[in-house]
């Protein structure tokens, strides 16, 4: 399929291309490690198609995350909120961007979209995105320094996500650091009734 995907790449004219192929080219040029080529085949098609190109935008964010230019990565992801606010996606894009700013160390931020996210996410079918979120929201409590505020994120998340074992395991070192023996106890007695 690369052969047939490159030959269609290969034509002059890329705004006749379907932006499959470029998300495809892409994405077989990360999982061969060549993060560089896979910009280019995004940037390129993005140049030639502004317009509807939403997902490659997305995708250029994701080779700017693992090529660690987060700024960057932050950038598209926030172009692409602006640009499409009504996008089936939207939410997930969001997500994008938080992890972004969390890994440029832009903690503040990071944190005020995961809890702000954490309100006005309800819907069950948003289960994976919500547990993400409060994934981000402990990670970002965490590097602040904010152990307590870290267990109490934790402790929600696990209400919501009792089968989460690896969740429950770092509440019980977070109560360690905390020296709240405890609730150390109270929830290694939890672990085992469950």
């Amino acid at each position: 399929s690369e052969y047939f995907l490159n030959k269609v790449w290969s034509l002059p004219d890329k705004d006749e291309i379907d932006e499959t192929v470029p998300l495809y080219l892409a994405e077989l040029s990360i999982r061969s490690g060549q993060l560089n080529q896979a910009a280019a085949v995004l940037e390129q098609y993005l140049s030639e198609n502004p317009k509807g190109a939403d997902l490659a935008q997305l995708k250029l964010g994701d080779v700017r995350l693992l090529q660690g230019e987060f700024q960057e990565a932050e950038r598209i992801y926030s172009e692409y909120l602006e640009d499409h606010p009504d996008s089936s996606i939207y939410d997930e894009a969001l997500y994008l961007l938080a992890y972004a700013q969390l890994r440029k160390g832009d903690l503040a931020p990071a944190l005020a979209l995961a809890e702000d996210q954490l309100v006005r996410m309800t819907d069950p079918a948003s289960r994976d995105l919500r547990a993400d979120w409060y994934k981000l929201a402990v990670v970002v409590h965490r590097r602040r320094g904010e152990t307590v505020a870290a267990v109490n994120r934790l402790r929600e998340y696990v209400e919501l996500y009792p089968e989460d074992l690896g969740a429950r395991i770092e509440t019980l070192k977070l109560l360690f650091a905390l020296k709240d023996f405890q609730a150390i106890v109270a929830e290694t007695n939890r672990l085992r009734q469950e």
